[in-house]
């Protein structure tokens, strides 16, 4: 799938970027766990690229979902527990190198809240080269699926339209984002799982620098 005129590639980061959704799934299982809430595979893959409030009321049955921001919460101590095992996935520094050689602004769209950009930030050196590039949970009022946030990336990242603009994210709520929004979109998968609700029409990506072969 060739692509011309793109001028903008927007990044998801969870997922995405950083290898960092087993540590959600773990964490989501140990928060819920307080809760007498054991999450199914389908649970877990209904929350994914949702804000940590919207997947949290989720995963709460009616009884207890105004506790959702304590679950939310547990959730997140875990993953920050466990960032010194985080790493970038395939690829990804490299591409990232190669896209600002060819003057293609490269920004992040995230789900995620400022606390766990900030660690993020603080682990990856290479990620505070997007400081000032990144779009997160506290910055838009409806989140993904919702085209909100990317509108919002492409006015930060320089007023680009959609047909300038390129999204790369692991998550069906990344796909419907996209979609919504009008921009293209890239599916960056994992090595074991291919969501079906994406269309078979969709990229797919395993490693970052096969995007470079499609601009």
């Amino acid at each position: 799938m060739k692509l011309y005129g793109i001028k903008a590639c927007i990044y998801d980061l969870d997922g995405t970027i950083v290898d960092t959704e087993q540590f959600h799934d773990k964490g989501w299982i140990h928060a819920c766990g307080h809760y007498n809430i054991t999450p199914t595979t389908e649970m877990l893959m209904a929350v994914k690229g949702l804000s940590g409030d919207d997947a949290a009321r989720l995963m709460l049955p009616p009884e207890k979902k105004h506790l959702f921001r304590e679950l939310r919460d547990a959730k997140a101590v875990y993953v920050l527990d466990h960032l010194d095992e985080i790493h970038f996935l395939p690829g990804f520094p490299e591409t990232y190198e190669e896209l600002s050689a060819r003057n293609i602004t490269v920004g992040i769209c995230t789900s995620s809240r400022k606390p766990f950009i900030d660690a993020y930030l603080a682990k990856l050196p290479l990620l505070r080269s997007f400081e000032g590039k990144i779009i997160h949970q506290e910055m838009y009022t409806k989140g993904k699926p919702a085209a909100e946030p990317l509108l919002l990336a492409m006015q930060m990242l320089g007023r680009f339209s959609p047909a300038e603009s390129l999204y790369i994210g692991d998550t069906y709520a990344d796909y419907q984002s996209a979609t919504n929004a009008g921009l293209n979109f890239f599916y960056f998968r994992s090595a074991s799982f291919d969501d079906q609700r994406i269309p078979p029409t969709v990229p797919r990506l395993s490693d970052h620098r096969e995007l470079l072969l499609d601009l």
